[in-house]
């Protein structure tokens, strides 16, 4: 019995074929390893700063000066604090090099740029209320600095960063509780550029009793999803949103909630307020039982928008 060989055209034809499909695929499959490579990168890099500042000394009252030094000197804590948290703070447990001072932080980052969520190119802010919303001493600018494995990070410090209190019901009393704020790049100036890949942020807050958290949002173009058609939105209909968009999307807990919505600079993307799951859990244990008590970030009487994030 004769054996049929395929022809030339058949061949030609399926290689085709998968030459198509191939490029449907690859670049979707390779985005993907990317994806991963950098959600590990910076979830290493969080580990690191977080075991850092856990050994240090004291996170607050770094930089501060008196007035006749500042005088005498003709200088004021807007240029040293940052400085003074990270050579005399930060560098005694985390390695630090080529570290840039407040006073020449807009020659170190005129020529570094990025990318944010949407697609726009954005240079760093050189003063501390350009970005991060909600904050005391805006005028306090970052300290720039390199770490051992190759990270630019870019800080901003809160020499008065103080406990949250969640007695305090209002936002507005509890803005002090971020003490520095660090956007960083895992690769330096190298590309891609782009937050939710190599961009990101870590905020170091004091948390209840003086316990430090250290916290960075997730980085996923579906960040973030809004019920707006919800008006006072309740937290049981909070939870029950975020699940119906599926199983890897929660409701963030307060810090990481926290962080997201005052680095308005990186995101610009929640002007609303928003429930967080930690602090209605917290709030319920000093509140009596049965009633839905839930804690918000700006001065709002109820939260109107349901935030997710997806892990």
């Amino acid at each position: 019995m004769t054996k049929k060989a395929f022809t030339l055209s058949e061949v030609m034809l399926t290689l085709t074929i998968i030459g198509i499909i191939a490029a449907i695929l690859l670049p979707g499959l390779i985005n993907d390893i990317y994806d991963r490579v950098w959600k590990t990168k910076r979830a290493a890099l969080l580990t690191r700063i977080s075991n850092a500042v856990s050994t240090m000394d004291k996170i607050d009252g770094y930089g501060k000066l008196s007035n006749s030094f500042k005088e005498e000197n003709e200088i004021d804590e807007t240029e040293v604090a940052s400085l003074d948290f990270v050579t005399n703070g930060l560098s005694k447990v985390y390695k630090i090099k080529n570290i840039c001072s407040p006073s020449a932080i807009e020659t170190c980052l005129k020529d570094y740029s990025f990318l944010d969520l949407s697609g726009n190119r954005k240079t760093i802010p050189t003063v501390m209320e350009d970005a991060i919303a909600a904050y005391t001493n805006g005028s306090f600018k970052p300290t720039k600095f390199d770490t051992a494995n190759g990270e630019q990070i870019v800080l901003y410090y809160n020499p008065d960063c103080a406990p949250f209190n969640p007695k305090k019901t209002n936002s507005s009393q509890n803005t002090n509780i971020l003490c520095a704020n660090l956007i960083f790049d895992l690769n330096g100036s190298g590309k891609p550029n782009q937050l939710g890949k190599d961009v990101g942020v870590i905020s170091i807050m004091k948390g209840y009793n003086d316990n430090i958290e250290v916290v960075s949002p997730p980085y996923f173009p579906e960040l973030m999803s809004s019920a707006y058609n919800y008006n006072n939105v309740d937290y049981k209909q909070a939870i029950e949103y975020c699940k119906s968009l599926g199983e890897e999307y929660y409701i963030p807990e307060f810090f990481e909630a926290y962080s997201f919505a005052i680095n308005k600079f990186l995101y610009n993307r929640m002007t609303s307020t928003f429930h967080s799951s930690s602090f209605y859990d917290v709030l319920t244990t000093i509140r009596p039982k049965g009633t839905y008590y839930y804690y918000y970030v700006y001065d709002r009487l109820e939260p109107n928008s349901t935030l997710c994030f997806k892990h």
